[in-house]
């Protein structure tokens, strides 16, 4: 195993031999599976949002390190943010989102609180965004964030994490 120093990775990352002892088997699709099951409606997860000083530094370590596709840049004003999107790994892989914040807001308020980077939001990409709104009232969570095709539940609702619920894909998104 080989971990990696918040300053150099932008996080703590994990590195090990895969292993087919994990505890829980994988998950495919069956009956208590279906689309018609499941309230969320959720399709896949879009992305991890890590919150950071530089998303430029952040973005050239996973890319050139761990052999990481920059695939887009942007700037949000809803969120308060100038992101990288980073995909790494085989496969599907992950999509990394490594947020730098650019105005007083939540980011801005996890990485100061923090002092390093860290974890910020979990985005799932769902079929449609009016029924998680509905969802998330039915069920008494709170929203941080509503706006541009974009649902943010408040981590004071949601026992200290910010989940993120999306019903577009990510622009130039290289797993499509």
């Amino acid at each position: 195993m080989l971990y990696t120093n918040f300053r150099d990775a932008a996080g703590m990352l994990e590195f090990c031999e895969p292993s087919s002892d994990h505890p829980l088997p994988p998950r495919y699709l069956d009956d208590d599976m279906q689309p018609e099951s499941d309230p969320l409606g959720i399709v896949a997860t879009s992305h991890q949002t890590i919150v950071v000083p530089r998303c430029d530094t952040a973005a050239a370590f996973f890319v050139e390190a761990l052999g990481g596709q920059l695939f887009h840049e942007g700037v949000s004003s809803a969120l308060g943010v100038r992101s990288a999107f980073v995909l790494v790994g085989e496969g599907r892989g992950t999509v990394v989102e490594l947020a730098e914040p650019t105005a007083d807001g939540a980011a801005r308020g996890d990485l100061e609180t923090c002092g390093r980077p860290i974890l910020h939001r979990t985005t799932f990409l769902v079929r449609d965004l009016a029924a998680i709104r509905d969802h998330l009232v039915v069920e008494g969570f709170k929203v941080e964030v509503d706006e541009d095709g974009l649902v943010v539940t408040d981590p004071a609702s949601t026992v200290g994490a910010r989940f993120a619920f999306t019903d577009r894909d990510l622009e130039d998104d290289p797993r499509r």
